[in-house]
This record gives C-alpha cells, sequence and structure tokens, in this order.
C-alpha cells in the first residue's frame, strides 16, 4: 500500500491507497474511480518525453485480469510495440521520415482492452497529429501487430478488439 497526502479541502487523514507496480515501467494507484499511473515507454521517446498518462475506470477498485496480464505483457514486450508503431505509421504517411515524425505526432492515449487473443492483448495508441488536429491518429493493436489505423478515436473502440479477436477464433477453428 502507497500512503497518499493530507487531502487539502477536507483535511481527511492520510489514508491507506492501494498501488499495483509493473516492475520500474508503471505504478498504478488507486484515487476511488480510476487507476492511474505515467508508464514509461522508452521505444515513444520521440513522441513523448518517454511516459504515457494510464488512466483505468473503474467503479469497484479491483482491475479486471486481462488489463492487468495486458499491461504485464506490455512492459515486457514494449520495445516491439513501440517499433510496430513507428513503422505502420511512417507506412500510412510516407511523407513523414523517422527524423520527422515527433514534429507531427505526439502521444496522448494509451487504452488496455480488457480484451485478450491468445496472450496478446488489445492495445489502443492515440495521437495528436499535424495534419488532422481534430480527430487526431489512432492504432488499434493485438499485441505488436497492428490492427486498424484510423482517427483517434480507433484507439478507445473496442469493437474493434472485440472484431478481431472473433475473427482469429473463427480462423483457428476447423472445419
Amino acid at each position: 500500500m502507497a500512503r497518499r497526502g493530507k487531502d487539502q479541502s477536507n483535511d481527511a487523514l492520510y489514508e491507506d491507497v492501494p498501488t499495483l507496480a509493473f516492475g520500474r515501467a508503471l505504478t498504478l494507484d488507486w484515487d476511488g474511480s480510476f487507476w492511474t499511473g505515467d508508464l514509461r515507454m522508452p521505444s515513444l521517446r520521440r513522441f513523448t518525453d518517454g511516459s504515457i498518462l494510464v488512466e483505468i475506470p473503474n467503479a469497484n477498485g479491483w482491475l479486471p485480469d486481462p488489463i492487468e496480464r495486458g499491461l504485464h505483457w506490455l512492459v515486457e514486450q514494449e520495445a516491439s510495440v513501440g517499433e510496430a508503431i513507428v513503422k505502420a505509421i511512417l507506412k500510412a504517411r510516407p511523407e513523414l521520415t523517422p527524423r520527422t515524425i515527433s514534429k507531427h505526432v505526439d502521444v496522448r492515449t494509451l487504452v488496455v482492452h480488457d480484451i485478450v487473443n491468445g496472450r496478446r492483448p488489445y492495445l489502443g495508441f492515440g495521437f495528436g497529429c499535424t495534419w488532422d488536429k481534430e480527430h487526431g491518429l489512432g492504432l488499434m493493436m493485438h499485441g505488436a501487430s497492428v490492427v486498424q489505423l484510423g482517427g483517434a478515436d480507433t484507439a478507445l473502440l473496442d469493437w474493434i478488439a472485440k472484431g478481431h479477436a472473433t475473427a482469429k477464433a473463427k480462423a483457428r477453428t476447423p472445419r
């Protein structure tokens, strides 16, 4: 348990706040509504200061197993995830180069979906970008593979992950 400081608004005493650690890359703290923390992803340093704010809403205070396993997987595989993200963006925007990409794209959102296919989680990354300031850029990933690239909302849309997982399951089912 971590200790949270005194709440200045109501002078509440120090209280125990649960934390979950994922190595040195991420520590999540429970604030009563969200699990929050800064995920260190050195592979995405070109898009950010090297960390991404993670916010996982939850009414109960427990972190669903698929999300917890997904975070562990991401921490272990962050280099391959970061490499796949850069490759996908450069492929979609051929006018960008590895040197210029950081001038046009910055990471804004990480969504770890509670959908798992095999051992790999579905991850959504949302970015701000210079070519579409209103809608941004988003990727839905299954592990380190890009499932779909589109507007920033692509990162949030769990139906993309569910559809992909269903299609993969049907492909594995013998006929």
